[in-house]
Protein backbone atom coordinates (compact mmCIF):
# COMPACT_ATOMS: atom_id res chain seq x y z
CA UNK A 1 0.00 0.00 0.00
CA UNK A 2 1.14 3.55 -0.90
CA UNK A 3 1.93 5.83 1.85
CA UNK A 4 -0.06 9.55 1.28
CA UNK A 5 3.66 11.08 0.65
CA UNK A 6 3.61 8.87 -2.21
CA UNK A 7 0.49 9.86 -3.55
CA UNK A 8 0.93 13.24 -2.65
CA UNK A 9 3.91 13.50 -4.76
CA UNK A 10 2.88 11.40 -7.55
CA UNK A 11 0.26 13.86 -7.90
CA UNK A 12 2.05 16.65 -8.11
CA UNK A 13 4.18 15.49 -10.25
CA UNK A 14 0.93 15.17 -12.77
CA UNK A 15 -0.89 17.88 -11.78
CA UNK A 16 3.24 19.40 -13.02
CA UNK A 17 3.52 17.92 -16.36
CA UNK A 18 0.17 20.18 -18.18
CA UNK A 19 1.41 23.24 -16.22
CA UNK A 20 4.49 23.20 -17.54
CA UNK A 21 3.10 22.97 -21.37
CA UNK A 22 0.56 25.11 -21.15
CA UNK A 23 3.58 27.73 -20.04
CA UNK A 24 6.18 26.64 -22.85
CA UNK A 25 3.02 26.52 -25.26
CA UNK A 26 1.96 30.24 -24.39
CA UNK A 27 5.41 31.19 -24.75
CA UNK A 28 5.71 30.26 -28.30
CA UNK A 29 2.69 31.22 -29.24
CA UNK A 30 2.59 34.64 -27.83
CA UNK A 31 3.90 38.12 -29.71
CA UNK A 32 5.72 39.92 -27.73
CA UNK A 33 3.69 43.73 -27.74
CA UNK A 34 7.34 45.21 -26.18
CA UNK A 35 8.26 48.85 -27.85
CA UNK A 36 11.85 49.35 -28.55
CA UNK A 37 14.07 51.96 -30.43
CA UNK A 38 16.32 54.40 -30.39
CA UNK A 39 13.93 56.42 -32.75
CA UNK A 40 10.24 55.42 -31.98
CA UNK A 41 8.87 51.66 -32.43
CA UNK A 42 5.82 50.00 -31.27
CA UNK A 43 3.85 46.50 -31.99
CA UNK A 44 0.22 48.41 -32.50
CA UNK A 45 0.19 48.48 -36.31
CA UNK A 46 0.12 51.97 -37.67
CA UNK A 47 -2.05 51.26 -40.54
CA UNK A 48 -0.62 54.62 -42.11
CA UNK A 49 2.68 53.81 -42.74
CA UNK A 50 4.65 52.52 -45.29
CA UNK A 51 4.15 48.89 -45.57
CA UNK A 52 6.31 45.96 -45.37
CA UNK A 53 4.74 42.30 -45.95
CA UNK A 54 6.17 39.49 -44.28
CA UNK A 55 5.10 36.41 -46.52
CA UNK A 56 6.79 33.12 -47.91
CA UNK A 57 9.67 33.84 -45.65
CA UNK A 58 10.73 36.79 -47.17
CA UNK A 59 10.29 40.80 -46.44
CA UNK A 60 8.34 42.25 -49.32
CA UNK A 61 9.23 44.65 -50.67
CA UNK A 62 12.75 43.43 -49.71
CA UNK A 63 14.62 47.37 -50.33
CA UNK A 64 11.96 50.11 -49.15
CA UNK A 65 13.24 54.10 -49.50
CA UNK A 66 11.62 56.21 -46.83
CA UNK A 67 12.05 59.74 -45.68
CA UNK A 68 12.89 60.99 -42.52
CA UNK A 69 10.25 61.07 -40.29
CA UNK A 70 8.34 58.11 -42.21
CA UNK A 71 7.07 55.40 -39.88
CA UNK A 72 6.97 51.49 -41.94
CA UNK A 73 4.71 48.74 -40.89
CA UNK A 74 5.75 44.88 -41.04
CA UNK A 75 2.76 42.69 -41.55
CA UNK A 76 3.22 38.79 -40.80
CA UNK A 77 0.85 37.17 -43.59
CA UNK A 78 2.92 33.72 -42.80
CA UNK A 79 1.72 31.06 -40.71
CA UNK A 80 4.79 31.01 -38.52
CA UNK A 81 6.39 33.19 -36.19
CA UNK A 82 8.87 35.92 -37.43
CA UNK A 83 10.85 38.54 -36.15
CA UNK A 84 11.76 42.09 -37.19
CA UNK A 85 15.16 42.86 -36.26
CA UNK A 86 18.14 46.01 -37.19
CA UNK A 87 21.39 44.49 -37.24
CA UNK A 88 22.49 47.51 -35.88
CA UNK A 89 20.32 46.96 -32.61
CA UNK A 90 18.02 49.95 -33.54
CA UNK A 91 15.08 48.31 -33.14
CA UNK A 92 13.35 44.39 -32.81
CA UNK A 93 10.12 43.73 -32.80
CA UNK A 94 10.35 40.76 -31.00
CA UNK A 95 7.92 37.63 -32.16
CA UNK A 96 5.18 38.40 -34.51
CA UNK A 97 2.67 35.59 -35.19
CA UNK A 98 0.30 35.14 -37.80
CA UNK A 99 -1.27 38.81 -38.43
CA UNK A 100 0.64 40.56 -35.78
CA UNK A 101 1.97 44.23 -36.90
CA UNK A 102 5.23 45.66 -36.05
CA UNK A 103 5.91 49.74 -36.81
CA UNK A 104 9.15 52.03 -36.44
CA UNK A 105 9.47 56.04 -36.74
CA UNK A 106 12.19 56.80 -38.84
CA UNK A 107 13.92 59.41 -37.52
CA UNK A 108 17.09 59.78 -38.86
CA UNK A 109 18.38 59.34 -42.45
CA UNK A 110 20.78 56.21 -42.93
CA UNK A 111 20.26 52.67 -44.05
CA UNK A 112 18.77 50.43 -41.26
CA UNK A 113 19.55 46.70 -42.77
CA UNK A 114 17.64 44.12 -40.84
CA UNK A 115 16.31 40.54 -40.75
CA UNK A 116 14.54 37.71 -38.76
CA UNK A 117 16.34 36.03 -36.11
CA UNK A 118 14.66 33.14 -36.32
CA UNK A 119 15.10 32.39 -40.09
CA UNK A 120 18.44 34.82 -40.79
CA UNK A 121 18.45 34.33 -44.65
CA UNK A 122 15.28 36.40 -44.27
CA UNK A 123 16.91 40.22 -44.67
CA UNK A 124 15.12 43.12 -45.77
CA UNK A 125 16.47 47.15 -45.78
CA UNK A 126 15.27 50.42 -45.03
CA UNK A 127 16.43 53.11 -46.69
CA UNK A 128 15.89 56.87 -45.06
CA UNK A 129 16.63 59.81 -47.39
Amino acid sequence: MKTISQIRHRLSTLLAIPAIAILILAGCSKSDNNTNGNNGGNNGGNKGGKQVTIVNFAFSPATLSIAAGDTVVWTNKDGIVHTVTSTGGVFDSKSLANNATFSYIFKNAGTFDYYCTIHPYMTGKVIVQ
